[in-house]
């Protein structure tokens, strides 16, 4: 999938791959709690689930409808590995646009 998102989607899937600011994958399989917090006008978090290759850093998180609004959506993972340390990732801008059409 491309940077973008179609407002009011139901099936759409965020799946980054979490890195440091070397370019190395973040191992996420131990961490406690891993959110992503978002904006497009409006600050939303969910928790962000692991993927089946958390350990290289992969995550997905799965959006509802009303978690799409149209604009420029703001993306941010914060990664609580339980031992106190917390890393934010900005993961850039993604464009969320308006449905062409309802079904």
């Amino acid at each position: 999938m491309a940077n973008s998102f179609v407002a009011g989607d139901t099936d759409s899937i965020f799946r980054p791959t979490l890195k440091d600011q070397d370019g190395s994958v973040i191992d996420c399989s131990g961490a406690t709690v891993v959110t992503m917090v978002w904006s497009v006008g409006t600050y939303m978090d969910s928790a962000i689930m692991a993927d089946s290759d958390a350990a290289n850093g992969v995550m997905q998180h799965k959006f509802t409808a009303s978690q799409l609004r149209a604009g420029i959506m703001s993306i941010e993972v914060i990664i609580d590995d339980g031992d106190g340390v917390v890393t934010n990732l900005d993961l850039g801008e993604y464009t969320v646009r308006t449905r062409l059409r309802d079904y």
